[in-house]
């Protein structure tokens, strides 16, 4: 037994254990795009945080982009109604002159449009709509009585500045400008319907100045007609004087 166990302890050699095929857990090449998506996911949060920087930056910008719109619109507004109220002033300077008490009236009534117009913008920047909606603004005509209605308001818009110095290049342009898209059986029957306001005007015109000229010596021979005349009611009585004052002449 001991010759068998030298044996054994001579030639035994320790078997080398079964080397276990290494177990990828992920297949080749999969650990480098794991490394890529870290870097896409890392470029990714890092253009968030950019995109969300820049945004914070942005909105400042924009807010003070609409504080000067809207600065600009009511400065716009300002100088427009002032260029109004400038040329309002002059005309009426032309045509009469103004008592205290209407330039107090016109100061105010000016106060009350730009008040108004500061209101409008207000509410145009906050996107406030007014249902309060009157007049003129409020009509959107469709049948003949709407129209009929249209045209009352709009007159009454227009008229009260007849008297200005542009009011007739003013009306000029609009009909040009309001008649351009209309057939031309419509122009011609607005062309016929001034044509006869025009007839109308110049009749009372000449009807006017005719009123107005002084009477003067009587035409053909009236001084001599009405010496004649005279003469002819002594006929009677101045034994033929009229008939010799004819045979003279």
């Amino acid at each position: 037994m001991a010759d068998a166990d030298s044996w054994d302890a001579d030639s035994f050699e320790p078997e080398e254990p079964i080397k276990k095929a290494a177990v990828h857990d992920k297949w080749e090449g999969e650990d480098e795009d794991d490394d890529v998506k870290d870097n896409w996911d890392d470029d990714e949060e890092e253009e968030k945080e950019e995109e969300e920087e820049k945004k914070t930056e942005a909105k400042p910008t924009e807010k003070k982009k609409l504080s000067e719109k809207i600065k600009e619109k009511e400065n716009l507004q300002r100088k427009k109604q002032e260029e109004l109220r400038k040329q309002q002033l002059e005309e009426t300077k032309r045509d009469t002159p103004l008592t205290p008490e209407d330039e107090l009236a016109e100061k105010l009534r000016v106060k009350q449009l730009q008040e108004d117009s500061d209101l409008e913008l207000a509410k145009e920047a906050f996107g406030v709509v007014s249902n309060n909606v009157t007049g003129i603004d409020a009509v959107s005509p469709s049948s003949k009585d709407d129209f009929t209605e249209f045209e009352r308001l709009l007159k009454e818009k227009i008229s009260p500045y007849e008297k200005s110095i542009h009011y007739s290049g003013f009306l000029e342009t609009l009909f040009r400008d309001l008649c351009l898209s209309l057939e031309v059986e419509d122009l011609k029957k607005i062309n016929n319907s001034l044509t006869v306001l025009l007839s109308e005007k110049q009749r009372q015109e000449k009807a006017n100045k005719g009123k107005k000229k002084k009477k003067g010596v009587l035409p053909g021979g009236g001084l001599k007609a009405k010496m004649k005349d005279d003469l002819a009611d002594y006929g009677g009585f101045d034994g033929g004087y009229a008939q010799d004052y004819e045979d003279f002449m």
